[in-house]
Parts: C-alpha cells; sequence; structure tokens
C-alpha cells in the first residue's frame, strides 16, 4: 500500500497501462482538505477575504496577534485595538504561540476550512478588534486584574468601535467552584447585565481537560478504555473550568463534526481519532452549571485527540484539526496551522454573533443569544437526555436556522420588558389549513428564551430575577392557559426550584423539561407532534419572579428585559409555513396579570 501525490496524466497512466494496481483510493475528505490548506500561498488567497463586512467589530479578549498576517490584516484595519496589561501598551503579540491571531482568524472568518477551500461570492469576513489581556508567553499576568479588567474591556471597546460581542477563550487551570461564584464569572456576568442596559455578549470557551488539573492525563487514558469515550466526560472531574459557569454569558464546548487523522500516521503508528464524527471532542469539559442548568449551551467544532498503537495518548493537533492563521508565516512560509481546543470553538460562534448581528440591524445581545442557542440541534444523542445536556448543551448551531427563516422553518421573535411580578401573554396563530391533505406531517416546536439578570455572588440565590416561559397544552383555551400560569404567582413567587413544577399532564413531549430549563438564563425546549394535533392558535407567556431581588425594588416597578425566539418547523416536506404565519401572526400587546 503506497501514498503519493500525482497528476492526472501519471494517474490515467496507472489506471490504463498497469495491470498490478489492483485499487486506487483519494484520502479522506478532511485530510486532503489540510494538505491543501497547507499548500495555499498569500497569491492564491480568495478574493472574498477582502470583503470586509460594514458594522461593529468581534471583541477577541486574548493575548496579541501580529496584524500583518494575510489572513486577518484587512479584519484588523479599522477597529481600535489596546493593551489591558499595565505597562504593556502593545498590542502586537512578541511570543511564538500565536493564540490571539489564531482566535481573531477565526472570529474574522468563521471556518478558514470553508473560506478558503470553498470560497462564495457572499462570504462575509469581519472586523476584529483586540483586547490584550495575556502577555507574550500567553499567560495572564498577575498586573491583570480581571474584577477591573473586564468592565473596562467592554466600557472601551463600546465607546471607541460600538461593540457588543466579545470573544473569550480564555480559562483559569482550575474547575469552577459549586459552593461560590467566582470574582471572575461575576464580572463577566455584572458587566454583561451592564445595570438593566443594552450590555455586551460574552462567547466563553468551556476550558480544555489537560492534565494541568484533575483529571490527569494518565487518567484520562485510563477512561478511554473504561468507561470510554464520551461517557468519562460526564463525570465531576471535568466540569467547566472558571469563569465557563457564568450564568450571562453564551458558553461553547467542543465537538468533532468530521473524525480523521493522516494516512502516514493511521498506517505506521497505527493512530486513530477518539472522537468519531458528531461526537464531543474527548477534551471538552462539561456541565452542569452553577446553578445546575444546561452550560455549555452550545458546542462547535474544536478538533480531536488521537490514540496510538491502542493506548498511548495524541494530543497534539492533526492536519484534520482545526484550521487557523499561522502567526509565524513570516518565519515558515505558512500561511495555515492547525489546533485543538475549546479556545477555537468559542470566536465559531462569536463568529456566528457577528452575522446576526448584521442580518438584524439593532438586534439586542439577549435576541442573539436567543437565536443562536434556537438554531442549534444535537449533532449526536448520547445516553441520556441529561448526559446530552451536560455535554453539548443544546446543540451546534446552524447559521441557516439563525439567519434565513423562511419556508418551511417559520422565526418568530420578540424583545420586551417585564416587570418582576408579572406575566406577558402572546398568541401564535398555526395555518392547519396547511396541513389538510397530509395530517401526520411532523411539526417541530422550539423555544427559547434569554435574558441576563443582576447577580451577587454574595448571596446565595445569586440571581436578583428569575423569568421563566409557558405553552399552552393540546386543546387548552387562552382562559385555561392563563389560569395555568396564574397558579405559578410570580408576585409572590422567589427562586426556588420547589416552586417550578413539572410539565403538566397532556402536555406536548417537552424535551429539556420545565425543572431543568429554568435554571438557566437562555433556557430552550422543544417538541414534535403531528399537524393533527395542532389547533389554529398556541399561546406563550413569560412569567417575572424575583431572585435575591427584594419585594420593595419589585413594588417600585422592577423591569428586567428578555428575548424570545420560537421556530415552529415542518420536518422534511417543503410547505411554506413561514410565510402563511407571517401573514397570521399579530402579536398582541402583553397582558400582565
Amino acid at each position: 500500500l503506497y501514498r503519493t501525490r500525482i497528476t492526472g496524466t501519471v494517474l490515467l497512466d496507472l489506471v490504463d497501462n498497469h495491470p498490478h494496481v489492483l485499487s486506487i483510493d483519494t484520502p479522506p475528505s478532511i485530510e486532503l482538505e489540510g494538505m491543501e490548506l497547507l499548500d495555499i500561498d498569500n497569491p492564491r488567497l480568495p478574493g472574498s477575504l477582502d470583503q470586509v463586512a460594514a458594522g461593529p467589530p468581534i471583541v477577541v479578549i486574548d493575548g496579541g496577534v501580529i496584524p500583518e498576517r494575510p489572513l486577518i490584516r484587512r479584519s484588523l484595519n479599522g477597529p481600535a485595538h489596546r493593551s489591558f496589561i499595565p505597562d504593556t501598551p502593545a498590542w502586537i503579540d512578541g511570543g511564538t504561540d500565536g493564540h490571539g491571531t489564531a482566535i481573531a482568524s477565526v472570529a474574522a472568518l468563521g471556518s478558514l476550512r470553508s473560506k478558503l477551500l470553498r470560497p462564495a461570492a457572499d462570504d462575509q469576513v469581519l472586523p476584529v478588534a483586540i483586547a490584550r489581556v495575556l502577555d507574550d508567553n500567553t499567560r495572564l499576568p498577575e498586573a491583570v486584574n480581571v474584577k477591573s479588567a473586564i468592565p473596562e474591556i467592554a466600557n472601551q471597546m463600546r465607546e471607541m468601535n460600538r461593540a457588543q460581542v466579545f470573544n473569550h477563550s480564555l480559562a483559569s487551570r482550575a474547575p469552577f467552584n459549586r459552593q461560590r461564584m467566582s470574582v471572575w464569572a461575576e464580572a463577566l456576568d455584572r458587566t454583561a447585565y451592564d445595570n438593566g442596559g443594552p450590555g455586551c455578549l460574552f462567547v466563553v470557551a468551556t476550558g480544555n481537560i489537560d492534565g494541568a488539573v484533575s483529571p490527569s492525563i494518565t487518567q484520562l487514558e485510563g477512561w478511554l478504555t473504561r468507561p470510554g469515550h464520551p461517557r468519562y466526560l460526564a463525570d465531576e472531574r471535568c466540569r467547566l473550568r472558571n469563569p465557563a459557569q457564568a450564568i450571562n454569558v453564551l458558553t461553547v464546548g467542543a465537538y468533532v463534526p468530521q473524525a480523521g487523522a493522516p494516512f502516514t500516521q493511521r498506517q505506521t503508528m497505527n493512530r486513530r481519532p477518539i472522537a468519531q464524527n458528531g461526537a464531543p471532542s474527548p477534551f471538552t469539559r462539561t456541565g452542569l452549571g452553577y446553578l445546575r442548568e444546561v452550560k455549555p449551551e452550545v458546542v462547535e467544532e474544536g478538533g480531536n485527540f488521537y490514540i496510538e498503537a491502542g493506548t498511548r495518548l495524541r494530543r497534539n493537533a492533526q492536519l484534520t484539526d482545526v484550521a487557523v492563521a499561522n502567526s509565524q508565516f513570516a518565519r515558515d512560509g505558512r500561511l495555515i496551522r492547525f489546533m485543538n481546543g475549546t479556545s477555537v470553538a468559542a470566536p465559531k460562534v462569536a463568529h456566528l454573533a457577528g452575522l446576526i448581528e448584521r442580518t438584524i440591524p439593532g438586534a439586542s445581545v439577549d435576541l442573539i443569544r436567543a437565536l443562536i442557542v434556537n438554531a442549534a440541534h444535537w449533532p449526536e444523542r448520547l445516553a441520556t437526555t441529561e448526559d446530552t445536556l451536560r455535554i453539548l448543551g443544546y446543540g451546534v448551531p446552524d447559521p441557516e436556522r439563525a439567519l434565513l427563516p423562511g419556508g418551511a422553518r417559520c422565526l418568530i421573535t420578540i424583545e420586551d420588558r417585564i416587570p418582576i411580578g408579572s406575566a406577558h401573554y402572546f398568541r401564535i396563530p398555526f395555518p392547519t389549513d396547511l396541513f389538510d391533505p397530509t395530517p401526520e406531517t411532523v411539526i417541530r416546536v422550539s423555544v427559547t428564551l434569554a435574558y441576563r439578570a443582576p447577580v451577587r455572588k454574595t448571596n446565595a440565590k445569586y440571581r436578583g430575577t428569575i423569568l421563566e416561559w409557558g405553552f399552552s397544552k393540546m386543546g387548552e383555551s387562552f382562559d385555561q392557559f392563563r389560569r395555568r400560569c396564574s397558579t405559578v404567582n410570580p408576585e409572590d413567587s422567589t427562586d426556588d426550584e420547589a416552586d417550578i413544577e413539572d410539565e403538566p399532564i397532556g402536555n406536548w413531549n417537552w424535551t429539556v423539561k420545565q425543572r431543568l430549563r429554568t435554571r438557566g438564563t437562555v433556557q430552550k425546549d422543544w417538541f414534535e407532534a403531528p399537524a393533527s394535533d395542532f389547533e389554529d392558535e398556541m399561546f406563550l407567556c413569560v412569567i417575572g419572579r424575583r431572585g435575591w431581588l427584594s419585594k420593595e425594588q419589585q413594588d417600585a416597578g422592577f423591569e428586567q428585559s428578555y428575548a424570545l425566539a420560537v421556530a415552529i418547523e415542518v420536518a422534511g416536506v417543503a410547505i411554506p409555513i413561514h410565510e402563511r404565519i407571517e401573514q397570521l401572526v399579530r402579536l398582541q400587546v402583553p397582558v400582565r396579570a
């Protein structure tokens, strides 16, 4: 068995004139693409990389960058950059690790593999602003006080660049403390909340299982045999690294869309990928979160680990992993290198957030977060629903589902402010006549609520407010629905899980269930049912309750902003439900209970 790179002429000669050649095959596409990426040079870059989209930049809170790298040069040309390391004014990287350059390239381009090998006319490259906090050794200096640095970065970047999306691919060595919220995570939560103002969206990596703290690499190697991947990821020692437990941020884990290992390593070293197609990355850290809520909320491509000779773990990235800009291009001539880690998964989600900003001008950070989570789907289902939510969150966000509603997918968005102690009600029409010929058609309904709560780490409840949503059950009238929701009694209820009842009998078959989904500040659930089960209208409510917020603050009219994304999809049939509901929908003035 031989591996070679040949021209088309030689290939034809082998096929036509050499009877001892029994078979010819090409490398797996992901490996072939990696080889092609390594061969790309500056003059052959797609012209679409020159098309930097207008609008505010994605802020990358990370190390410095090499600004003249061809892949990110234009993205960095325009936004204001700053170093937030005391006595280190330069935002240019003086080291060789290139972490900041790599993260900036993914935030700007999304998938470098797609942008370089399959360029499209409508490709968008996003501007990026650098907020430097790591030194030349990719370490967080002791002089950087994250409690003050996080709000300072947000305030200055909003003022200089009008930015509201921030990528945060940083983590401490230790997993988060379940008994007490950290200063770092609280700083992210407070800054995102912004005293009830416009706020900002922090996209935060879960952190990696890298042997720096428990579990050790020896422990991980043992787990690969028993209980095996991905079951070991549900172990408590694999929980999120601080500050990924922050409740007002969008936490991102890693998965492997397409597994592979370079051919020569497979043949000579018996090297195999650990995670298979659609599986969580072997190093991704997992939830549940500080409030036992769903964390991470989403996952994105983060690369793989490999097993060699059946037992030895290999963690170094291969050309089948995530392509990033190479900060050492001037030295070795390679535009691309490859990385693995949740650090490179987070900026891909930040890139999607930037695309939503441009598709829906004026979208709040709550709506952006709701749309990303609502567009997510599980790449695979693990042993139990809770294990799937702990490891994969709500799944992989699909840009088309977030950006391009229409046809068989209807998307309804709502943004509002609710006084705590009250409820908002909405009517959603459903075109039952569309399905008279095919009543067995499967309909999928998903609801996502996102809000940013005031927080206080000195209070055991941590969040000052709690919102939850309710949905009418089959055949339920508005009066029946409203009476059922009123039993929650939001005026007097506090953030006590005992007050949250399970789904009522006769309800739709929701996936996550109310008790688990209500623990977080982004709450998604979904069900599937035949079209024949739907009436002409459905009802949705949002209920505002107190956490540590005082009764006096509630009586003074304290309001909580929120966003809802409701998707109604037809499975497998091109029925234009979006256009019909768009004609019918008239969101009523919210009714305050």
